[in-house]
C-alpha cells in the first residue's frame, strides 16, 4: 500500500499515542501495584515557581520553610517540575533529597527526608478502574479512530472522528505524576493530556458539522463555525500551555497569566460547543435523506444525549449560579457524570462498526465487530478469573484469617467462576445468534434445493422456493426475486415487505439493469460507500432509490451460461451483521443451481436454434468467400518484359484486402492496385467489392489523370460507405517504362532497383472514403530491367509472433533483396513463408496481401 503524506501523519500519530498511553499505563500500574515503593516530595511548590508553598514535617525539621526559593535539587538546577521529578526518582533508594535554598546569607544546602506513602494494597475496584481507564477504553477508542482514518484517509470526517477519539481517551483521567518522566518527556505527556482532555467540546461540533456531510448553512457560510472554533481552540491551547512549567517555570507562568480568561467564559463556550453539536445533529436527523443515514444519526444523537446529559446539567447549573464546574456539584456526582460521557464514544464506535458509517470495508467491519462482541466475552472471562485469583491470594496470605474462612472463600470463588463461565457461554451463544449467522451446512442446503428445483417448472414457484431457502439459512427478512421479462427485469417473488410484494421494475435500458447483467457473482451493495461498485458505475438516484426501497445489501445475478435470467435482492440480516465471504460463496452456488433450473426448460430449443443459425451463417460466409475470391485476379496477365504475381490470405473466412491487375490499351498499359479496407469480415469485404468496382470503372473509362481518378474513387467510396469506413489504397499505371502512381495512405510499395537502391512510392494523399473532398498528387518513376516492385498490406509487415513482436518492413525488404533474382511468384512465396516462420504458429491477426512486378 502506497504511503502518502496522510498515512505518514497517521503512522506518526499512532506511534505518539501508543507511546503516551504506554508510558501512562506503565507508570500508573507500577505505582498502583507497588504501594509504598515510591517516596513522595517533601514539599510543595507554589504553582508555577520554585518557591516553597508547603513542607512536610521532616523537611521543616531540617530547616525548610514556606517562602524559600529552591535553586538546585538533587545536584541540578531547578528550572521546572521535570527537574524535581528526576531528582525524586534518583533519591528513591536513599530516601533523602538534597536541595539548595536561596537565603540572604547565600545558598543553604539542606538534606531532606522523603516521606513514603502507606503500603495499603489496592482494592479490586481500584485495579479494575485502572484497567478500564488506562487500557480498555483508550485502546478501544483509538483503535476505532485509527482504523477509520487508515481506510478513509482523504475524508475530513474520518480525521475529526480520530480527533474525538483522542479526546475521549483522555477524559476523566489525570494520569500519573508526569514530572517523574523528566523535563522533556514529562512536558510532552502533560501537554498531550491537557490539550486532548480540554478539546472534546471542540471536537464534537466539528465532527457533527462534517459527518456525514456539511449542512446547508455551513456550505453557504463556511467561516461561521470558526467564530466558535477559534475560542475553543485557544482554550485548549492555554490549558495545555500551563504544563510548560514541567520544563520551565517561567514559560508556565506566562501562560498562567492568561488563565483568568478560562473561568466562566470557558465554561460558557464549552456549553455552546456541546449545544451546537446537538443542534446540528438534530437538524440533520429531521432533514430529508436516506433511511440508513437517518438511522445512524438517530443512534448517535441518542447516545450523545445520554452521555452528555449529566455533565450538561452540571455545566448549566454552574452558569446559572455563577460557579465553576468543579464547584457546582459534589466530586462523586462529577465523577459519575464524566464516566457517563464515555457512552458517547461507545455509541459512535457502534455506529461506525455495526451500522457501516464511514464506509469501512466489509472484512474490517466484521472483524472488529467479532472482536468487540464475541471475543470480548472471552477476554472478560480471563479478566474475571484473574481478579478472583488475585482476591483469593490476598485472602489466603492474610495471617489473621481463620482456616474455615479461607475454605468458605475458596468454595464461593469456585462456585462463582462456574456460574460465571456458564453465563458467559450462554452470552456468547446469544451473540452468535444476534450478530452472526448460525453455521449452515452448505452441502445440505444445496442438495435439498437441487432436489426441489428439479421438480419445479413454474419460474415464479422456483424463485419463491429459492428466496425462502436463502432467507431462512442466512436470517434475511427482506428478499426479492426478479426474472427477465420483455423489457428488463420484473418482480417474481418477495418476502418481508409490506403487502407481501414489491412494485419495482428495472427497464432494459436502465443503468442498473446493465450493471446487474454484467455481474459475474454476488455483489454487496453499500449506497453510502464511495468505493462501492454502485457509486463507481454512477447509478442514477432514481434507480438508487429502488435499491433503497428493496433494502438491498446483496444482488445475486442468476447467470446461465452467457445470459442473466434474473436476480435476487437480499436485505440486511436480522443481526445487522455484514455478509461474510462464506455467505457470498454459498449464494454463488445457490445462484448457479437456480440459473440452471431456469434455463433448463428452454435449453433444447435454444441449442437447436443456435445450431441452425450457425449452419446458415457458416454457409453464408462460404458463399461470400467464394464471391470475394472471384473478384481477385485468378491468374496474372501475361505482358512481355514483365512478371506479375499476387496473393491474398484473409485472417478470417473473408477479408478486406484487395489487389488487382488491369490490362488497358490492348496490353500496352497495365494497372496495378493494392488496398486495405479498415476492419475485417463481411463489412470490409463489401467495401472491398465497391472499391474494386469503382477502380475498374474509372480505369477502363480511359482517364489517364491518376490524381483525378483517385478523387473520383474517394467520392464514390465516401458516398456509399458508413462514416467510419475507409481504405488505404495504392494505384499505379505502367506506360512503357514509366510507372505513374497515386498512394492514398497505403504502406509505400518498395521499388528495388537493379543497382540495389530502394525507392519508396509515397506520393499521393489521404485514405479514400474518409473525407468527402480530398486532394491527391500523382507521382512517377522510371523502371529499368532488373527492377522489382513489391506492394504489401500491413498484415505482412506487422505480422506478430507469440511474444507480440512485429516482423517489420526491414525484414520484408531483406527477403526481397535475398530473392530478387527468382520469379515473381517465387518472391511472393518466400515472403509469406518467412512471415509465417517468424509468427511461429501465432494466430494471424490481419489479412495478408502481396503484389510483385518484376521488370525483365
Amino acid at each position: 500500500m502506497k504511503l502518502d503524506a496522510r498515512r505518514v501523519l497517521l503512522i506518526a500519530l499512532i506511534a505518539a499515542s501508543a507511546g503516551y498511553h504506554g508510558l501512562r499505563a506503565s507508570r500508573t500500574f507500577t505505582e498502583l501495584l507497588n504501594p509504598g515503593a515510591f517516596p513522595e516530595v517533601p514539599f510543595h511548590l507554589r504553582f508555577p515557581s520554585p518557591i516553597v508553598d508547603r513542607v512536610s514535617e521532616g523537611a521543616a525539621a531540617e530547616g525548610l520553610a514556606p517562602g524559600d526559593r529552591i535553586v538546585t535539587v538533587g545536584g541540578r538546577p531547578l528550572i521546572g517540575y521535570g527537574d524535581l521529578g528526576l531528582a525524586i526518582s534518583a533519591g528513591a533508594r536513599t530516601e533523602r533529597l538534597r536541595v539548595e535554598v536561596a537565603r540572604e546569607q547565600g545558598l543553604l544546602p539542606l538534606d531532606l527526608p522523603m516521606p513514603r506513602p502507606g503500603s495499603t494494597r489496592p482494592g479490586v475496584g481500584q485495579i479494575a478502574g485502572a484497567v478500564i481507564l488506562e487500557l480498555v477504553l483508550p485502546v478501544f477508542f483509538l483503535a476505532t479512530g485509527f482504523v477509520v482514518v487508515w481506510f478513509k484517509p482523504r475524508e475530513k470526517s474520518a480525521w475529526l472522528l480520530l480527533f474525538m477519539m483522542e479526546t475521549f481517551s483522555n477524559i476523566g483521567t489525570s494520569g500519573p505524576s508526569f514530572e517523574k518522566f523528566g523535563p522533556g518527556l514529562g512536558t510532552a505527556c502533560a501537554l498531550w493530556l491537557s490539550f486532548f482532555a480540554s478539546s472534546w467540546a471542540l471536537a464534537m461540533p466539528a465532527f457533527a458539522i462534517a459527518f456525514p456531510e456539511p449542512p446547508p448553512l455551513d456550505r453557504r457560510l463556511p467561516w461561521l463555525k470558526w467564530v466558535l472554533f477559534v475560542p475553543l481552540l485557544a482554550i485548549a491551547l492555554i490549558t495545555a500551555g500551563i504544563n510548560l512549567s514541567y520544563a520551565n517555570f517561567e514559560w508556565g507562568a506566562r501562560v498562567v497569566a492568561l488563565a483568568p480568561a478560562l473561568g466562566r467564559p470557558a465554561l460558557f463556550l464549552t456549553f455552546a460547543g456541546v449545544s451546537v453539536f446537538f443542534m446540528v445533529l438534530s437538524a440533520k436527523v429531521r432533514a430529508p435523506q436516506n433511511a440508513d443515514t437517518r438511522r445512524r444519526l438517530t443512534i448517535l444523537l441518542t447516545g450523545a444525549s445520554i452521555a452528555v446529559g449529566p455533565a450538561g446539567v452540571i455545566a448549566l447549573l454552574a452558569i446559572l449560579t455563577g460557579q465553576t464546574f468543579s464547584e457546582a456539584a459534589p466530586d462523586v456526582v462529577k465523577f459519575a457524570a464524566i464516566l457517563t460521557m464515555l457512552v458517547f464514544p461507545l455509541t459512535l464506535a457502534y455506529v461506525v462498526i455495526v451500522h457501516k458509517a464511514m464506509g469501512l470495508g466489509v472484512v474490517v467491519r466484521q472483524g472488529l465487530q467479532y472482536a468487540l462482541a464475541h471475543r470480548a466475552v472471552r477476554a472478560m472471562q480471563i479478566l474475571m478469573g484473574f481478579v478472583v485469583a488475585w482476591g483469593l491470594i490476598d485472602i489466603l496470605s492474610d495471617p489473621s484469617s481463620r482456616r474455615v474462612d479461607r475454605v468458605r472463600w475458596m468454595a464461593l470463588a469456585v462456585l462463582f467462576m462456574v456460574l460465571f463461565q456458564r453465563g458467559a457461554n450462554r452470552f456468547r451463544d446469544w451473540i452468535d445468534r444476534r450478530f452472526f449467522r448460525e453455521e449452515v451446512d452448505a452441502e445440505e442446503v444445496l442438495a435439498d434445493l437441487g432436489d426441489r428445483v428439479r421438480t419445479l417448472t413454474d419460474r415464479r414457484d422456483l424463485l419463491g422456493t429459492v428466496s425462502r431457502t436463502i432467507g431462512d439459512a442466512l436470517h434475511v427478512p427482506h428478499v426479492a426475486a426478479f426474472m427477465r421479462g420483455e423489457d428488463g427485469f420484473v418482480p417474481a417473488f418477495a418476502t418481508g415487505f409490506e403487502g407481501g410484494s414489491v412494485n419495482v421494475e428495472f427497464g432494459s435500458a436502465s443503468v442498473l439493469t446493465c450493471c446487474v447483467t454484467a455481474l459475474q457473482k454476488p455483489q454487496t451493495v453499500y449506497l453510502d460507500d464511495d468505493r462501492s461498485w454502485v457509486r463507481r458505475e454512477k447509478i442514477p438516484e432514481a434507480e438508487a432509490l429502488k435499491l433503497r426501497d428493496l433494502r438491498s445489501e446483496v444482488l445475486i445475478p442468476l447467470r446461465a451460461r452467457n445470459s442473466v435470467e434474473g436476480f435476487l435482492s437480499l436485505g440486511p440480516k436480522a443481526s445487522e451483521a455484514a455478509y461474510s465471504p462464506s455467505d457470498l460463496r454459498l449464494l454463488q452456488s445457490v445462484a448457479h443451481q437456480t440459473a440452471l433450473a431456469l434455463d433448463n426448460a428452454r435449453l433444447v430449443d435454444q441449442v437447436a436454434h443456435e445450431v441452425a443459425r450457425r449452419e446458415r451463417l457458416t454457409r453464408e460466409i462460404e458463399i461470400a468467400r467464394e464471391v470475394q475470391f472471384t473478384l481477385l485476379p485468378q491468374t496474372p496477365p501475361r505482358i512481355d518484359g514483365l512478371e506479375l504475381a499476387g496473393h491474398c490470405r484473409p485472417a478470417a473466412g473473408i477479408g478486406g484486402d484487395y489487389y488487382d491487375f488491369i490490362p488497358m490499351d490492348e496490353g500496352r498499359t497495365i494497372g496495378l492496385a493494392i488496398g486495405d479496407i479498415a476492419g475485417k469480415g463481411i463489412p470490409a469485404a463489401l467495401l472491398m467489392a465497391g472499391l474494386q468496382a469503382a477502380l475498374r470503372g474509372q480505369a477502363l473509362a480511359g482517364s489517364r489523370d491518376l490524381a483525378r481518378l483517385m478523387r473520383n474513387i474517394n467520392r464514390l467510396i465516401y458516398e456509399s460507405s458508413p462514416s467510419n469506413r475507409y481504405a488505404t489504397f495504392f494505384y499505379g499505371e505502367l506506360r512503357g517504362s514509366v510507372l505513374a502512381f497515386v498512394n492514398a495512405g497505403h504502406n509505400a510499395p518498395m521499388l528495388l532497383h537493379a543497382d540495389g537502391s530502394v525507392e519508396r512510392l509515397e506520393a499521393g494523399g489521404p485514405v479514400v472514403g474518409l473525407m468527402e473532398v480530398a486532394a491527391f498528387t500523382e507521382g512517377s518513376v522510371t523502371l529499368r530491367p532488373g527492377d522489382v516492385l513489391l506492394g504489401y498490406t500491413d498484415g505482412v509487415s506487422e505480422c506478430m509472433n507469440p511474444r507480440d513482436e512485429e516482423w517489420g518492413e526491414d525484414e520484408v525488404l531483406r527477403v526481397l533483396r535475398a530473392h530478387r533474382d527468382t520469379p515473381a511468384d517465387t518472391i511472393v512465396g518466400h515472403v509469406m513463408r518467412e512471415a509465417d516462420a517468424f509468427a511461429a504458429g501465432a494466430k494471424q491477426h490481419d489479412d495478408m496481401t502481396l503484389l510483385v512486378m518484376k521488370v525483365a
